[in-house]
């Protein structure tokens, strides 16, 4: 499960869940901006009592007390593998990961980070402080015992590539971009990807579908400031009714 756009009331107030009481959640994101008036706000929970594993969160927090870019308060729940990289505010109790904690009965803090440059906040009661490179780094995350592996018997459960903070969802529609494993346009959605991120445009590509780009407001893959350097196999199929203004 995922959320996107922007949240507020007063507390416990979360980019996904507003309050966990001892519910589980496995696989999901939050990159909403999150605003509460009051305490427990967080950036993809507000209040957690339960279970987060594989999780993360990119958007901003604000709220008075128990602030944090992924849990406000974390009630002797479990975090299990999760980031976040937004920027929490508010005081007192505001932490990077985690604004404020409660140990005992089912508590675990186990392989957890956050950004310490883009939450701007070098604590938190939760999870290990890492710089951005750090973060877009594969090493940091196999080393605390995450699954990026596709081989392994079932679905990867976390994606990386250069320059990027690992994500839960395939860039395009699969593929890595390596020459033996290129990104699969499949889809408008993966076109348009393509055109807003210039970092990928030294990868490999390949069609796997016919794309009809009627109606979509379109701009150039490669420009003066980057060019396309790298490869686009059309793989037989046709990419129609694409307009540049």
């Amino acid at each position: 499960c995922y959320a996107t756009g922007s949240v507020t009331g007063t507390y416990g107030v979360g980019g996904l869940v507003g309050w966990n009481s001892r519910g589980t959640l496995t696989a999901c994101y939050a990159t909403s901006s999150v605003t509460g008036t009051v305490w427990y706000v967080g950036g993809l929970v507000g209040m957690n009592h339960g279970s987060l594993t594989d999780c993360y969160a990119t958007g901003s927090v604000i709220g008075d007390s128990e602030v944090g870019g992924l849990v406000g308060r974390n009630n002797q729940g479990k975090v299990i593998r999760c980031y976040s990289t937004g920027k929490p505010t508010g005081t007192p109790n505001v932490g990077g990961l985690c604004g404020y904690k409660i140990t005992g009965g089912g508590y675990e803090d186990t392989g957890n980070f956050w950004d310490t440059e883009t939450s701007e906040i070098d604590t938190s009661l939760m999870g290990t402080g890492k710089t951005t490179e750090q973060m877009q780094t594969l090493s940091t995350f196999t080393d605390a015992g995450w699954d990026f592996s596709a081989i392994d018997g079932d679905q990867a459960d976390w994606w990386i590539k250069a320059n990027s903070y690992p994500r839960l969802e395939m860039w395009y529609s699969g593929g890595d971009g390596s020459a033996e494993n290129p990104h699969k346009i499949a889809n408008v959605p993966d076109w348009q990807e393509l055109m807003a991120t210039p970092g990928d445009w030294n990868s490999c590509f390949l069609l796997t579908a016919d794309v009809n780009l009627a109606g979509i407001d379109l701009t150039p893959v490669g420009n003066v400031g980057t060019q396309f350097t790298g490869v686009f196999d059309g793989n037989d199929n046709i990419i129609s009714n694409a307009v540049i203004n």
